[in-house]
């Protein structure tokens, strides 16, 4: 980290303008004053509005936070510029700088506090960062030059972070380890082709109960999940871009490729019963799902297997579809009966079923339907004899001879109507 400048007491006359005495701040400090930790920390915990709770918004948790600002709050204003410059003191590490500046109370009887100072690299500056009581940290130097002598202090460096308020982890570099780091880590990769167990580096010992022979007798075990040893690099997946010389296109490929395509339906099934399967097992599938068509082309049009087999596969699919109908017909249609005990069958089983009405047959119907040959006129005569039925069912008819006048006479009637 590059030496910082030594702090100005016009930056500390600066900064308490703004914040003596902190019950007034009601308005957020400038940016370019504030520490980027302290920054991040208004904006995660949601403290940009200083006039809610100056306390948090200025400085870290602490015990010491109430007194802190008590004294604050009692510090004279305006802040007299010509006053004697304030003791300052320099901390800090390889990662961070801080500057404290020592405000006196006005009160004998009450301790002095100190403002903390963190350096900021990316405009040479000092930002404020916290708020704390005397007296100074134990490794304090008056001068920031002095902080390169930080590099041994370790220790007493990780006991002044929490004091600092600062919410991130300091990493203490060794320097001496650095060139162990880089030999550690240029092993990985060194003529990994000429040695199969260039990654271990561990020598053999005579002893055999010597850490060194321990590891040893892994040396020939190959590498696991847990290995260190890099994993070969993925092949190369083939792509479909290199198609065959009779192919054209990927779709002709595709084709060429499908073994299907060529088989019959006895060779399917042979080699599917050839692994130890039963015929029983086999789900029957026709051959066509297998079969994937190509697509038409107006230099190569279907022989004229192909065109009969599709043919006949839309034949078969349409009267299937037609007898799919007619028994979904039949199953809708229910059987009526009135109170007088007369049966009315379905209209679609009328040709085949003899209806007993009055205890009397009607044969008359019957007969006729018998000689009616044509589809047009069948489709007619169940018409009419639907008609018919549920006229004689209404009740109009009452004597056969009778009836069967009547309904003929409103048929003409109908007719010449039209």
């Amino acid at each position: 980290m590059a030496f910082p400048s030594p702090l100005h007491p016009t930056t500390i006359s600066v900064l308490l303008q703004y914040i003596s005495p902190p019950s007034q701040l009601t308005n957020p400090l400038p940016q370019h004053l504030i520490s980027l930790p302290l920054l991040q920390r208004h904006f995660f915990l949601n403290l940009r509005d200083p006039s809610t709770d100056p306390a948090s918004y200025l400085s870290w948790p602490s015990q010491d936070q109430q007194k802190i600002f008590d004294i604050l709050e009692s510090l004279p204003t305006p802040i007299d510029d010509h006053s004697p410059s304030p003791a300052i003191r320099y901390t800090g590490d390889n990662e961070s700088a801080f500057a404290h500046a020592e405000i006196p109370s006005p009160s004998t009887n009450t301790d002095n506090i100190r403002l903390i100072f963190q350096w900021d690299e990316r405009d040479s500056s000092w930002k404020y960062h916290n708020v704390a009581l005397m007296p100074f940290p134990t490794h304090s130097f008056e001068s920031p030059s002095s902080l390169t002598f930080l590099n041994d202090q370790s220790d007493d460096t990780s006991a002044m972070a929490p004091e600092h308020g600062s919410p991130f982890i300091t990493v203490h570099h060794h320097d001496n380890n650095n060139d162990d780091e880089d030999s550690y880590w240029d092993a990985y990769g060194a003529a990994d082709d000429e040695r199969p167990n260039a990654g271990l580096t561990r020598t053999n010992s005579a002893d055999p109960t010597s850490e060194d022979a321990y590891w040893a007798q892994y040396s020939s075990v190959h590498g696991t999940a847990d290995s260190t040893r890099p994993s070969p690099p993925p092949t190369a997946k083939r792509k479909l871009g290199h198609f065959a010389e009779s192919a054209e296109t990927e779709t002709d490929y595709l084709h060429d490729r499908n073994d299907f395509y060529t088989r019959d339906q006895d060779t399917v099934m042979s080699m599917t019963n050839g692994h130890g399967h039963s015929m029983q097992d086999v789900v029957d599938i026709p051959y066509q799902s297998f079969n994937i068509k190509r697509p038409y082309d107006r230099q190569s049009p279907p022989s004229p297997t192909e065109l009969s087999e599709r043919l006949r596969a839309l034949s078969e699919s349409s009267r299937s579809d037609d007898d799919a109908l007619e028994v979904e017909g039949m199953k809708e249609t229910q059987t009526i009966e009135n109170d007088g005990g007369i049966l009315f069958a379905p209209l679609a089983n009328a040709a085949a079923t003899t209806k007993k009405m009055n205890g009397h047959l009607s044969n008359g119907v019957t007969d006729s339907a018998n000689s009616v040959k044509s589809d047009s006129n069948a489709a007619l005569r169940e018409a009419i004899r639907g008609t018919y039925l549920l006229w004689k069912l209404s009740g109009d008819g009452t004597g056969a001879g009778s009836g069967r006048e009547s309904f003929l006479d409103v048929v003409k009637a109908a007719i010449s109507d039209c």
